[in-house]
């Protein structure tokens, strides 16, 4: 009884407490409104991405129909990205995204000029870096493969951060 009269004849919340009814109004049009944002960033970001990588594997599909094979070094990963002409030219038909397993290919004679190679590259000394060595395919043959490198990003601290080289049999 009391209480039902005193919802129904009494003052509304809007009345008793028009701040906090409009305050709360106010936080959730900026949260709604910042929702909004978001999802449209997010979307521009999802295309972005699709854009990048459908470029990358334009590059990718340009140079293996050169007849050069790709590698991409992610270094703060410590992660490696082959293409398909990579596996082709080593014959190798699995995924290894570790880096040792392009060094172990490397022929041994030839492993301290191309370490060293990439070191100038790495130390900034140089731009970019080409080096025609030999390389051991999955069939135990070596060929000879000219690798050409160039450091393509660095992290916010300027440190090298990616690596992208194309390799081409040259053992004709």
């Amino acid at each position: 009884g009391l209480r039902r009269r005193h919802l129904i004849g009494g003052p509304t919340l809007v009345q008793t407490h028009p701040g906090l009814v409009f305050g709360g109004l106010s936080v959730m049009i900026a949260l709604m409104a910042a929702i909004l944002v978001l999802t449209h960033l997010l979307r521009l970001s999802r295309q972005r991405a699709l854009a990048l990588s459908e470029e990358e594997q334009r590059w990718s599909l340009a140079l293996e129909g050169a007849g050069h094979a790709v590698w991409d070094w992610k270094l703060l990963e410590n992660r490696l990205d082959v293409s398909r002409g990579w596996q082709q030219l080593t014959g190798s038909t699995s995924l290894n995204h570790d880096p040792a397993s392009r060094e172990a290919r490397i022929h041994p004679d030839d492993a301290a000029k191309v370490s060293a190679l990439l070191q100038k590259l790495l130390s900034g000394e140089w731009v970019a870096y080409e080096s025609e060595h030999r390389m051991r395919t999955d069939d135990g043959r070596d060929i000879w493969v000219r690798e050409r490198g160039r450091l393509v990003e660095r992290d916010p601290q300027s440190r090298p951060s990616r690596i992208l080289a194309t390799v081409e049999d040259i053992s004709d």
